[in-house]
């Protein structure tokens, strides 16, 4: 008899920790910051293990990647493909504001995330060119972004990244960890009657790190170029004009960017 009323409690005390797991509705996203994430032109390694850890942050209820970028100029895109694959957090992309590019891998990333929207006047394409480089496959074209969604790539047209992220207020999406039901927006009433929309939960911008900012200032072929002709010319004065060394200085941080980019 006492090993039965020893059971009973066992039982009774582990029922309130099922019922979350037996439950089949999905959890909100709301004590979640929204973080979205961005880097601007092409992607190298740096910027590609940044945005992978943007998607991991920890206090994070849904991920945003803000995309401008002709490409991926070199590195591995397949460990940011993977990182949104595991997500436990929804992961979104925004291709904006107008005139943003999306091409080859970063194209490709527009079908991985659960959700992808644009400002009119953006351009996407040349999803089958992984990293800048690689053969171009026949047929590759661009697509430019009006005011309506383009199948299989854009879901949502909308010109600001904020009007974006209240479009998605109340949308259910699949996470490595179940579904997750966003809970970003709220409607708030003013004394005279007119209605805001409004972020109801913290809204964090993130950007790589100081130095691999600096690193990505000749991440572009013509910046590049122009700190290789910099760095050359401030060392060739270096030989012929004696100084403290700040010539040499200069010459060996654009040198240094040049390599870089």
């Amino acid at each position: 008899m006492h090993r039965l009323r020893l059971l009973l409690v066992i039982v009774a005390a582990a029922l309130p920790m099922a019922a979350p797991a037996l439950s089949a509705e999905p959890a909100p996203a709301g004590g979640g910051a929204v973080v979205i994430a961005e880097v601007g032109g092409p992607l190298e390694q740096h910027a590609i293990d940044f945005l992978a850890g943007a998607v991991a942050t920890e206090e994070a209820g849904l991920v945003v990647l803000q995309i401008d970028n002709p490409g991926v100029a070199s590195g591995d895109p397949q460990v940011l493909f993977d990182a949104v694959a595991a997500a436990t957090v929804p992961v979104v992309a925004w291709v904006g504001p107008s005139g943003a590019t999306a091409y080859g891998g970063v194209a490709q990333l527009l079908a991985l995330v659960d959700h992808a929207g644009a400002a009119p006047g953006a351009s996407i394409g040349f999803a089958g060119q992984t990293v800048a480089g690689d053969p171009l496959p026949p047929g590759e074209t661009v697509v430019e972004v009006t005011d309506v969604p383009v199948a299989g790539l854009i879901d949502t047209v909308v010109p600001t990244i904020g009007q974006y992220i209240a479009s998605l207020e109340g949308m259910t999406f699949a996470t490595a960890a179940g579904p997750v039901t966003l809970d970003v927006a709220e409607t708030a009433t003013a004394p005279d009657g007119t209605e805001t929309v409004m972020a109801s939960s913290e809204v964090r911008f993130i950007q790589p790190g100081l130095f691999t900012r600096f690193l990505r200032l000749a991440v572009r072929p013509e910046a590049t170029f122009f700190f290789l002709v910099a760095g050359l010319a401030a060392a060739g004065f270096e030989l012929y004009a004696a100084g403290v060394g700040i010539t040499a200085a200069v010459a060996s941080t654009c040198l240094l960017l040049a390599g870089f980019g």
